[in-house]
């Protein structure tokens, strides 16, 4: 009907709603087409939403050069019209996806953004949250990224956001499996799973099974481990996302590696340096799904240095990348004290018996 900004808007809800099932190739193509719509149209409250929230899937796909131009273009049509909410909607993107790329001084933009949004009970707060708790938890500080959570639950539960809800309810199950709390993780996973595979299929269900995998694996359960993580790269191939495939090949390759599948776990690991390549700077929000596998690998693998290399590569200080080089030089002990900064009671835990000597990986 000629209503291309409206149409822009329209494209942005269904990308969103395509990439919370997973969905990844569609939400791109939406999302892409919504910038194609709003680019010619004059400034309006429209345009800067939809260049706003295009930023903020950048975040996702990792393409920061990209979505730092369209945070910026969002933030600048927003000043210009007053619209103060939306500008610091476009600020908190800024912010997320600079701290990507090693800049802490988004940082501030994040807060500025948090602090506006909160005052204004925007829709898009809880959102905004999960971002800040995403930088949290890949700089290595799980009780802030626990309580960023937290607040983004109260958000959506407060503006009825089912949908994200849901994903925090996902997130959650990583949540206790890091506070150590395996039997609770556990319900909750399989609660999650069955949804998914019942009804909608959810984005973060291969996530899930690597986690319920990986205390399988440490219950002595190999096979149950490995049906799982075979289950989680069945979805996440899927989704076509490196950021969610990752974690999935990280832990693949470590059950191939303890199973003496070397072949298998070689190509595991080739074809998870070359996701982490294609995530550029995306690959950070991956560290702490994929940082405590790499310490094992590190142990493991022939493919040691590559794969220590890769790590080394992510442009974000992180704890992490601290206990990842103490495993791999072999000081238990020290990587052990940074898990528990971390807040990881299973690293913790897995690094403090190899400190004593009670396993061989």
């Amino acid at each position: 009907a000629g209503e291309r900004a409206a149409a822009a808007e329209a494209e942005v809800m269904v990308g969103v709603l395509a990439w919370r099932r997973g969905e990844t190739a569609r939400a791109v193509e939406h999302d892409a087409r919504a910038v194609e719509l709003v680019r010619p149209e004059p400034p309006s409250r429209a345009k800067a939403y939809v260049l706003a929230r295009a930023a903020g899937a950048r975040i996702t796909s990792g393409e920061c050069a990209e979505g730092i131009r369209l945070a910026r273009e969002a933030a600048a049509v927003a000043e210009e019209l007053g619209l103060v909410e939306l500008e610091r909607l476009a600020r908190a993107a800024l912010g997320r996806l600079l701290l990507m790329t090693g800049d802490e001084g988004g940082i501030a933009d994040l807060e500025r953004g948090i602090e506006i949004l909160e005052r204004a009970r925007a829709p898009e707060l809880p959102l905004v949250y999960a971002h800040f708790a995403d930088y949290a938890g890949t700089a290595g500080d799980l009780a802030r990224m626990f309580e960023l959570h937290a607040a983004a639950r109260a958000a959506a539960e407060q503006l009825g956001d089912k949908g994200l809800l849901k994903w925090l309810a996902a997130e959650h199950v990583s949540e206790l499996f890091w506070r150590g709390e395996p039997d609770e993780a556990v319900a909750s996973a399989d609660e999650l799973i069955a949804e998914s595979e019942s009804g909608e299929r959810h984005y973060l269900e291969g996530g899930l099974r690597v986690q319920r995998g990986r205390i399988r694996l440490a219950r002595g359960d190999l096979a149950g481990a490995a049906d799982d993580v075979a289950r989680a790269l069945a979805v996440d191939r899927e989704a076509g996302d490196p950021q969610v495939l990752g974690p999935s090949l990280s832990f693949e390759a470590l059950v191939l590696r303890l199973s003496g599948r070397a072949d298998d776990a070689e190509r595991a690991e080739r074809e998870l340096l070359d996701a982490w390549s294609q995530a550029a700077a995306g690959a950070p929000a991956t560290l702490p799904y994929v940082g405590a596998d790499l310490a094992h690998l590190a142990l493991l693998s022939p493919q040691r240095d590559e794969l220590l290399a890769s790590a080394r590569n992510v442009p974000t200080k992180s704890r992490w990348l601290d206990a990842l080089e103490a495993a791999a030089a072999g000081d238990f002990e020290r990587a052990a004290e940074i898990y528990a900064r971390i807040g990881s009671a299973p690293d913790e835990a897995w690094a403090r018996t190899r400190a004593r000597g009670r396993v061989s990986a």
